[in-house]
């Protein structure tokens, strides 16, 4: 028998998931419905709603197709896809509907995350963002059971943040306290990697008072994220964080976009130049990261000094252009700048894995 095509699949699933369920589920209305996620890949969302849910979790269904064109069995897969939305039904009991739309309840339960904005064009038209440089980021509000691995998170769209009644600088300002209760942490690599072998908790520079003395030309590596290790990576744009990170390494420093949830640190006292870390970041994560982890091949450089964080390769070449005496024409400079407000990610000052959910 011919293997299905993808849309047969999804299809199939959709006739015959009902037969998976149990009679609580009799009546849902079954959605199938692309959606845009993290770098703009578009998958094929999975949604199984009854008449008095607002808030159902997204099943994507990628993974399960590619398990039924290995040779895995249709009826199996289907019965699988049924289990996740019971799953979920299970920690989906905590979700407060009418809690979420309480700002005051939700605000504690906000988590910033950090994408790039060039590589989210289409992603962030649909959701409140405020650009950081190469970045955009988002907001999410943590649902279920904060303490366990399976809470899911809704992101923060224009319409939500309306229901709230409040500007994006107030949601910004919010989300940041919160992440606070997440204990930002500055991690030596090699300590870090030795605790994760041995169930310890490494040290955490942040706050130390005292920098590292650290060796000319030797590649030292240390890991800016938060205690959990989930989505982290939002920190390297927070200018307390990075001035304290200043102060551990007794100096500037070029970021390293490692994943969504966490930056590697490099002091500017190492060998290698930007451009040089910067290749190395793109065969890593071309190799390596996750489709769904991966941030950014973009490195940055915070300067101590100004403490400003900016694109270490611009930073490169704008020094070598002043170093030859070059400047550019003012068409130069208007068509940069042009180009810069092009790339801007749209700003609304007004109107491991996790369950995404779907609000409707």
């Amino acid at each position: 028998m011919a293997k299905l095509t993808k849309e047969q699949f999804c299809e199939y699933i959709k006739d015959h998931i009902q037969e998976y369920l149990p009679p609580s589920f009799d009546g849902a209305q079954i959605t199938i419905q692309e959606v845009t996620k993290a770098n703009d890949v578009v998958l094929t969302g999975f949604t199984i709603r009854r008449e008095d849910e607002q808030i159902v979790p997204n099943i994507y269904l990628e993974q399960f197709f590619d398990r039924y064109r290995d040779g895995e069995p249709i009826d199996k897969i289907v019965g699988d896809i049924a289990d996740v939305r019971i799953d979920a039904e299970i920690s989906g009991k905590t979700i407060d509907v009418d809690g979420l739309l309480n700002y005051d309840s939700i605000k504690d339960r906000l988590q910033i995350r950090l994408c790039d904005a060039e590589q989210n064009r289409e992603r962030l038209k649909g959701l409140v963002s405020l650009p950081v440089g190469d970045f955009a980021k988002t907001f999410h509000v943590c649902v279920g059971d904060m303490s366990a691995d399976s809470y899911g998170t809704i992101a923060v769209t224009p319409s939500l943040m309306n229901s709230w009644g409040i500007s994006a600088e107030k949601l910004n300002a919010d989300a940041l306290a919160a992440e606070d209760s997440r204990k930002p942490a500055l991690y030596h690599l090699p300590d870090m990697m030795d605790h994760m072998m041995s169930g310890g908790e490494p040290r955490n520079l942040l706050g130390n008072a005292f920098p590292i003395i650290n060796e000319e030309n030797q590649m030292n590596l240390f890991c800016l994220t938060t205690k959990d290790k989930t989505f982290g990576a939002s920190l390297m744009v927070r200018d307390d964080i990075l001035a304290q990170a200043a102060t551990a390494l007794g100096g500037s420093f070029f970021v390293l976009p490692s994943s969504v949830h966490e930056v590697l640190i490099v002091p500017e006292a190492n060998p290698m130049t930007a451009a040089e870390l910067s290749q190395m970041v793109h065969e890593i994560n071309s190799s390596v990261v996750s489709t769904d982890d991966f941030l950014s091949d973009k490195v940055q450089f915070y300067d101590s000094d100004t403490r400003v964080l900016e694109n270490a390769m611009q930073r490169e070449a704008a020094k070598e252009m002043e170093h030859s005496g070059k400047r550019p024409s003012l068409t130069e400079q208007l068509a940069k700048k042009t180009e810069e407000a092009r790339n801007k990610p749209m700003k609304l000052d007004s109107p491991r894995p996790r369950n995404e959910f779907a609000l409707g």
